[in-house]
């Protein structure tokens, strides 16, 4: 985890031949954290590969990236009985999520996995 002053995100969203909708902000955390490993392919049809990931307090920004979208990829928030199939990059604000819970059920790749988590610190060290 390091010390940071800015996260800074941009998103713009085009639609053919018509509208565009952007969207900048910056955020200020007190710390941002990467996590980046590589989820295996599932043994079988019977066995995917999952693998539990612990958030930190008071996140501001997560963002959940992939190099391959595939709905076998599945993840999970704070052990949901619902799977969510990661079809696309993920990005969420201000959430109080303490775990995440990805799958890969493809007998044929490996899913290399991106997170980048901003949060505050301070916020967390507060008493309630």
């Amino acid at each position: 985890m390091s010390d940071t002053n800015f996260v800074k995100w941009t998103l713009t969203v085009q639609v053919d031949g018509g509208p565009t909708l952007s969207a900048t902000e910056t955020l200020s955390p007190t710390a941002y954290q990467r996590i980046a490993f590589v989820l295996d392919k599932a043994i079988d049809n019977n066995t995917p590969i999952s693998r539990d990931i612990n958030l930190p307090p008071n996140i501001q920004l997560l963002v959940l990236k992939a190099n391959k979208y595939d709905p076998p990829v599945t993840y999970k928030v704070d052990g949901a009985s619902s799977e969510i199939s990661l079809i696309s990059p993920v990005i969420q604000f201000t959430t109080k999520a303490t775990k995440l819970n990805l799958t890969n059920k493809m007998t044929t790749d490996a899913i290399a996995i991106e997170i980048l988590l901003a949060n505050d610190v301070t916020a967390a060290s507060q008493p309630a």
